[in-house]
């Protein structure tokens, strides 16, 4: 990595920390746009936050969201909480995402696994 590309993710993270001290919620690497991720509803929106548990804030602070409907989410057999496969589509989804614009190497640091 490079010193311009390291002070870059320096002020990336300053920026979403920021967000997150003011109460506010770093833009989602998935979702620019309050939609369901899967379906582009715009109605009856969860915020689900793609590595969850102990990954949760790690999740919150890196933009590693997505909204999805109610029903993608968690309120039916074939939401995100159910479905095994949606939820790995999900991660690797966010994975590249997150790689894309800030390296492998700071995803492995951070969440400690591969889902590619």
């Amino acid at each position: 990595m490079t010193s311009d590309e390291t002070r870059t993710l320096i002020r990336q993270t300053q920026n979403r920390m920021k967000a997150i001290a003011k109460g506010g919620h770093p833009e989602s690497l998935l979702c620019p746009v309050k939609e369901c991720y899967i379906t582009g509803s715009r109605v009856n929106l969860h915020r689900h936050h793609v590595f969850g548990g102990p990954l949760r804030q790690k999740s919150e602070r890196w933009g590693c969201w997505v909204w999805l409907r109610a029903d993608y989410h968690n309120m039916s057999e074939h939401g995100v909480h159910a479905d095994r496969q949606l939820d790995l589509r999900i991660k690797r989804e966010c994975q590249e995402a997150f790689e894309a614009r800030f390296g492998h190497e700071l995803f492995m640091e951070v969440f400690g696994k591969s889902y590619l």
